[in-house]
């Protein structure tokens, strides 16, 4: 900024705090006709600020040679801060950046805020941080040079060229995948189940070309992948993003059919009958995972036979509601690990669960027609795009329910994986 700009803008350089005079020359120059009360604050300011507080204490500083490497800057940055809170991988990379003139966090908001839409809240991306992000573009800029890596030091590499290259790569890539998930029935962030994993579609979305997955056969096998690594279980935490990468690297080349088997953690995935009686809580990835498979068949709401959409989802606030409702269970002496389990819940509305309450199915039915102005056709169809038989509800035979739901779930499993359901439910299961 030039001096008269500073001058007029009463903006003082720290660059002049121990070097005063040929600034405070020019300034007082520049408002003595203008306006001579700026003098008298600038005074005020230098008997106050800087002389009570620059003036009485002596400042350590590092002087390095023009010529030291940007990585070395960052090294000495990171060892003279320990005392301090430690530093990030990305607060050493800004710092380094910052010698070329970049705001590397101001990048990074700009590219978050439009990843979010504008800072939409429950985004589908609220949950991808900048240390997801650089390391997703420090792979693809070391494979580009056949030598893929992407650990802390490896990002502290990255060159400024490289990093705007891939990150609107990477940006692009996630655009698309939000169309994606959109289509499989994910709105938000807390139903995206690994974040590693969207980190590594994103990858493999740049490698086959970011738009060529829309195409119905690419598509498919993406979405094969998807599900095997959601059921799997095989992202889950403990795992770092670096990890993750390195071992999806193939999964392009699977998708443009260069690969016969589905590689990577996906690819060793299986999902054990078992293992839906354990799905309780809304937290499990395998647990969003059924309720955006339920969604995919346009289940609609009990109360007002309206399809549970990604426009329901945003309005109306949906949740995995108790099918035979907890309440009632717990009289008839049920298994709570059958009725608490995934198989005795459905996306519903918060409207429609206060309806049903803690009633059994058979009156819970009677009021929800009568509130919703249907006739019994018109109920039945809509339990049975829940994967519901209707008779079992109508007779409050929640074994003969939860037998045939608990099979229709699996099939859906099944489906979206592309292979069997291991039946451990007779057998021990498997470590």
């Amino acid at each position: 900024m030039a001096p008269e700009k500073q001058y007029e803008d009463r903006l003082y350089p720290l660059t002049k705090i121990f070097d005063p005079f040929d600034w405070e020359q020019g300034y007082c120059k520049y408002w003595e006709e203008r306006d001579s009360d700026q003098i008298k604050l600038y005074k005020e300011f230098r008997q106050k600020v800087i002389d009570n507080s620059f003036g009485k204490f002596v400042i350590p500083y590092i002087e390095l040679p023009k010529k030291t490497p940007k990585p070395a800057i960052s090294q000495i940055f990171l060892r003279v801060n320990q005392s301090n809170e430690k530093l990030k991988t990305f607060d050493l990379l800004t710092a380094q950046f910052a010698t070329d003139n970049f705001s590397l966090r101001e990048d990074w908001k700009k590219r978050q805020k439009e990843l979010t839409n504008d800072g939409k809240e429950k985004h589908v991306f609220n949950k991808i941080d900048e240390s997801a992000f650089l390391t997703a573009v420090t792979l693809l800029a070391t494979e580009s040079q056949n030598n893929p890596k992407c650990r802390d030091t490896d990002i502290l590499d990255l060159k400024l060229e490289d990093y705007k290259k891939w990150s609107n790569e990477i940006q692009d890539s996630l655009k698309e995948i939000e169309k994606f998930l959109h289509g499989e029935k994910i709105f938000t962030e807390y139903e995206v189940p690994y974040i590693t994993q969207i980190m590594s579609m994103a990858v493999a979305f740049i490698k086959i070309g970011i738009t060529n997955w829309k195409t119905a056969g690419t598509k498919n096998k993406i979405a094969k992948w998807f599900w095997c690594g959601v059921f799997s279980g095989n992202y889950g935490s403990g795992i770092t993003f670096e990890k993750v990468l390195l071992a999806e690297l193939k999964v392009s080349e699977w998708i443009l059919g260069k690969e016969n088997k589905m590689p990577g953690r996906a690819g060793n995935s299986s999902f054990y009958k078992s293992k839906l009686l354990k799905l309780k809580g809304k937290n499990s990835p395998q647990f969003k995972g059924l309720c955006a498979l339920l969604m995919q068949d346009d289940c609609r709401d009990f109360l007002t036979d309206y399809p549970i959409n990604s426009e329901k989802y945003f309005d109306e606030k949906i949740e995995m509601h108790h099918i035979f409702p907890q309440a009632w269970c717990k009289k008839k002496n049920l298994d709570p690990n059958e009725y608490n389990s995934v198989v005795n819940k459905t996306p519903l509305s918060a409207e429609t669960n206060r309806k049903i309450g803690g009633n059994s199915p058979s009156e819970y039915l009677k009021v929800i027609m009568k509130e919703g102005k249907m006739g019994k056709n018109q109920m039945e169809e809509i339990l049975r795009s829940h994967n519901i038989e209707p008779s079992h509800l109508w007779n409050d035979d929640f074994d003969k329910f939860f037998a045939e739901r608990k099979e229709a779930l699996i099939h859906k499993i099944e489906k979206a994986m592309g292979k069997k359901v291991i039946d451990d439910l007779d057998d021990p299961m498997p470590f």
